[in-house]
């Protein structure tokens, strides 16, 4: 599905997972599961191989063919929508800088000690720190959109909780880190267009 709806946005890339709302029943046969164990009894139920092959002149129906297969043999049905989602905002709820630079060399690191890892960005623009954290978003909550709201355009200096395994970053020491530099991470609901993969209705 991301890449037979690819050319409405990241070309190449395909659809990110923060721009697909799922609404079907069984949402895990999408990804597969976290044990490593598990992941061979996935595979034969939810992995499958597709071909297509279509005379020249029908190239530029390639991707809605693979759509309409897609949503045929699976059951499934997707079109693009706009949905209002839960999403995560990185926002300033302090008008004092407290992340701006003291101008020292640029660098972002993670720091241990005996307790805790600690992630640091010394002189660095704002986009490093979001980066970061949009990483960590995707992957512990994969379908959940991530906005940058803070209008910070110079350099900042900020030291936060982190995990190497980035499955286990706490969400609230991360936000109570981040409102100690006057920043938060916080839940919003808004109006995207998304991609909506939906089980078909049963016509009676």
């Amino acid at each position: 599905y991301k890449l037979s709806w690819f050319h409405y946005k990241n070309p190449n890339i395909g659809i990110p997972d923060n721009k697909i709302l799922l609404e079907v029943k069984n949402k895990d046969k999408f990804y597969p599961p976290k044990k490593n164990s598990e992941y061979f009894s996935w595979a034969d139920s939810s992995i499958f191989t597709y071909a297509l092959r279509l005379p020249l002149k029908k190239a530029d129906e390639i991707y809605s063919i693979m759509q309409q297969d897609l949503d045929r043999y699976f059951h499934y049905q997707s079109k693009f929508e706009n949905r209002k989602v839960k999403c995560l905002i990185l926002k300033r709820i302090s008008k004092e800088d407290k992340i701006m630079t003291k101008g020292l060399k640029s660098k972002q690191e993670l720091l241990f000690d005996s307790d805790n890892v600690r992630l640091t960005f010394q002189n660095t623009p704002m986009s490093y720190l979001c980066s970061r954290i949009e990483t960590m978003i995707s992957i512990k909550a994969p379908f959940t959109p991530f906005f940058n709201e803070t209008n910070y355009h110079g350099n900042i200096d900020i030291n936060l909780p982190w995990n190497e395994n980035i499955e286990n970053i706490s969400l609230t020491e991360l936000r109570k880190g981040l409102r100690q530099y006057g920043l938060d991470l916080v839940e919003e609901y808004k109006i995207l267009k998304m991609l909506v993969i939906s089980d078909q209705k049963i016509k009676q």
